[in-house]
């Protein structure tokens, strides 16, 4: 009976201590490991999580040249890829202004389905605009994209389609061209749109003095047919 009585007891200690110990494995106050993503900048870029949703974003600062940055940093975990490509882009559009004194800011434009789209701007220290760029980045990969990222790899007459764009925005608008119509490659600038991209261009890029800086928008739905398979514009039409 000593014996039972003994085993019955350490039965109920080790339930007891099973049960315990489970309930701190499950007490959200106890630390956590913390595998934190570091990127490949040597060599290929690692693919990094898949971002379907909005992503948290900071501002940040930096001085050179006298020249204020402000520039994002994406906080959602595991952006650290797309946060040196953001950055890059931002040092090498100071670089493009010869920015000395003045300021370089941004406004976020489109901030959905694995798409980023930021207008850079530069002012000068009364607060004259100088310069403007777009940047997009695919938050899947952490890269910059391009105008044929847009359409994708196998589509063909995109061109076109875009060209065809413009002249309707002209004719509606009473619009002259400067010389003749943008030749559309991978130095356009765009920014993503909810169903579709705006194509962004600089004062006398491309029309005279009453366009100012046109921002022409272009609808999937217009050029469904010209978008590949593998195109960005397919998450957003």
């Amino acid at each position: 009976m000593r014996l039972l009585r003994k085993t019955a007891y350490l039965i109920a200690l080790l339930m007891l201590l099973s049960v315990f110990f489970g309930c701190a494995a499950d007490d959200p106050e106890q630390p956590r490991p913390v595998r934190p993503y570091e990127p490949s900048i040597n060599g290929d870029i690692e693919q990094q999580a898949i971002v379907r949703y909005p992503l948290t974003i900071i501002t940040k600062r930096s001085y050179e040249n006298e020249c204020e940055m402000l520039y994002p940093f994406i906080v959602t975990g595991g952006m650290d890829t797309l946060n040196i490509s953001v950055y890059t882009a931002f040092a090498d559009f100071r670089a493009e202004c010869g920015a000395k004194g003045g300021r370089i800011e941004y406004s976020t434009e489109f901030n959905r389905y694995g798409l980023l789209s930021l207008l850079m701007t530069c002012t000068s220290g009364n607060g004259k605009l100088l310069f403007s760029e777009t940047a997009n980045f695919n938050t899947d990969t952490g890269l910059r994209v391009r105008l044929s990222d847009c359409f994708g790899a196998s589509s063909t007459g995109y061109r076109d389609k875009l060209s065809e764009a413009v002249r309707r925005y002209a004719e509606a608008n009473s619009l002259t061209f400067i010389s003749e119509e943008p030749a559309f490659d991978d130095s356009t600038q765009f920014l993503f749109t909810f169903g579709g991209l705006d194509l962004v261009f600089r004062e006398y890029e491309v029309f005279t003095a009453e366009a100012g800086s046109p921002r022409i928008r272009v609808r999937c739905a217009e050029a469904a047919e010209v978008i590949g398979s593998d195109g960005l514009l397919n998450r957003v039409k």
